[in-house]
């Protein structure tokens, strides 16, 4: 096993995120991409720049929308938007600090079980490598409260690369089959 204390501090991340992404405050009708972490997309295809890339095929009616989250790229859905929120998939790439796959995953869920309520988790394929897939819910407090979500996470190239959709209770299932289809693109570079 790895070490453990790298492992913690890499978890965080996914714990981080839990929290923090998605809280769009506006969509406009243009993609925007954060200046310190470029995405770029080309025929429905996002790309999340960084130490590896990761390519996401975004759905007719998502859209590349507002980064909140620094170094995070966020496809938002405009027809899931609220008074301050809209419901979104976050991609971000981290440093994994020596943790394996299984590492990163044991430590997220031990700091996601501490924030938020984990409904399930497994093993899944992410782009030929181990991942793992989590859903939770959680209130994030603020003005934007419960929140539930689906993530999965792998390790590339000692990155944590990490996906998650963000939603609000009311619209989480609606949405999740789109969001399941752009988890299931993932493409890792």
């Amino acid at each position: 096993m790895g070490n453990p204390a790298r492992a913690a501090t890499a978890a965080a991340t996914v714990a981080a995120v839990a929290f923090l992404a998605g809280c769009a405050e506006h969509v406009s009708g243009q993609a925007e991409a954060a200046d310190d972490e470029p995405a770029v997309a080309d025929d429905d295809v996002v790309v999340h720049q960084g130490p590896v890339d990761v390519l996401v095929e975004m759905l007719p009616g998502w859209q590349l929308g507002p980064d909140v989250l620094e170094g995070a790229t966020t496809i938002v859905n405009p027809e899931a938007c609220g008074a301050n929120f809209c419901d979104n998939l976050n991609v971000l790439v981290d440093p994994a600090r020596g943790a394996s796959p299984d590492e990163f995953h044991a430590q997220s869920i031990a700091e996601l079980d501490e924030l938020a309520d984990v409904r399930s988790e497994r093993e899944v394929e992410l782009d030929g490598r181990v991942g793992y897939e989590v859903e939770y819910a959680g209130d994030r407090g603020h003005e934007y409260g419960d929140m539930r979500f689906l993530t999965r996470y792998t390790v590339a190239d000692g990155e944590a690369v990490i996906v998650t959709y963000t939603a609000r209770p009311d619209t989480f299932e609606e949405w999740r089959p789109d969001a399941e289809a752009m988890l299931e693109s993932i493409e890792i570079r």
